[in-house]
C-alpha cells in the first residue's frame, strides 16, 4: 500500500466490512462459518478445483463467465490457508451479484478481499463473545488464539490481526512470539504463522490436522478452463 493515503486504505475496509456484514446476514449465519465454508460455495453454486501448484505465490483464483462459477485452491497450503483463499476468492464472485452502489475505484480490490475475508471466518461479534467467554474461564490470551483459530477454521495470523484490530491486548502473545527464533523454509506459510505453529507446541496443545497441506487433486487439468471461459468474461485473482 505503499503511496496509498490513509483514508484510501480505511475506505478500503470499510466498504470490505460493510459487504462482508450484509453477505453473513444474508446467509443468516449465527456461528463460525469456516467449518462449512464448502458447504457454502455448494450452496452459491461454485465449482471447486483442488489441485497442489508448486507456486507459493499462487493461493487460489476464481473464473466467472458463461454461467460458470469456479474457485480453484492451491492444496499446497495448509488448510486454515485453504480456507482464507476461498473467503477470499468469494469477495472476487460476491462483486458479479452487488448492486452498483460502490465506487470500487476508490478502494484497493485486493487489501479489500483480504478484509473481506477476515471479517467473514471472523466476524467482530462471534470473536468477541467467543474472547470473554473463555478469558472469563480462565484461558490466556495465547490459548483463546488457538482456540478461536481452531473453531473457525482459520490462520492463527488472521486470528492475531483481528485481536489487534478489536483492541484485544496481544501484548503476551508478542512477547511469547519473540522468544521463538527460526528461520522459515517453507515457502507456503508465512514466519508468523510459522511462530504460531511452534507456540501452539511449546503450549503443549493438542496438534491440529487443520495445520496440515491436503495436497489433493480433484479436478481436470487447468488448462480446461478454456474450454468453460472465455478471456472476456473470465476474472483470476491472487492474495498475499
Amino acid at each position: 500500500m505503499k503511496g496509498k493515503s490513509t483514508n484510501y486504505v480505511a475506505n478500503t475496509h470499510k466498504v470490505a466490512q460493510m459487504i462482508a456484514l450484509d453477505f453473513l446476514e444474508d446467509l443468516d449465519a449465527h456461528d463460525f462459518i469456516g467449518p462449512t465454508l464448502y458447504d457454502l460455495t455448494a450452496l452459491k453454486d461454485i465449482r471447486m478445483m483442488y489441485k497442489p501448484l508448486n507456486d507459493a505465490n499462487a493461493e487460489g483464483f476464481c473464473a466467472i463467465g458463461k454461467g460458470q462459477k469456479f474457485l480453484y485452491v492451491n492444496t499446497n497450503f495448509n488448510v486454515r490457508l485453504q480456507n482464507f483463499t476461498v473467503a477470499h476468492e468469494l469477495w472476487h464472485i460476491h462483486l458479479h451479484d452487488l448492486p452498483n452502489v460502490f465506487n470500487f475505484n476508490e478502494i484497493d480490490i485486493e487489501r479489500a478481499a483480504d478484509h473481506f475475508a477476515a471479517n467473514i471466518l471472523l466476524p467482530t461479534k462471534n470473536v468477541l463473545n467467543k474472547y470473554y467467554h473463555l478469558k472469563q474461564s480462565g484461558k490466556s490470551e495465547s490459548e483463546i488464539l488457538f482456540i478461536i483459530a481452531d473453531l473457525s477454521a482459520s490462520p492463527y495470523e488472521a486470528v492475531l490481526k483481528r485481536f489487534v484490530e478489536l483492541d484485544i491486548n496481544t501484548k503476551q502473545i508478542d512477547e511469547q512470539l519473540n522468544t521463538i527464533t527460526m528461520r522459515n523454509e517453507d515457502p507456503y506459510i508465512t514466519l508468523i504463522e510459522h511462530k504460531l505453529q511452534q507456540l501452539r507446541c511449546h503450549l503443549a496443545l493438542a496438534k491440529s490436522s487443520l495445520d496440515t497441506a491436503t495436497k489433493i487433486s480433484m479436478f481436470p487439468e487447468l488448462d480446461s478452463l478454456k474450454f468453460y471461459f472465455s478471456d472476456k468474461n473470465s476474472e483470476a485473482a491472487k492474495h498475499d
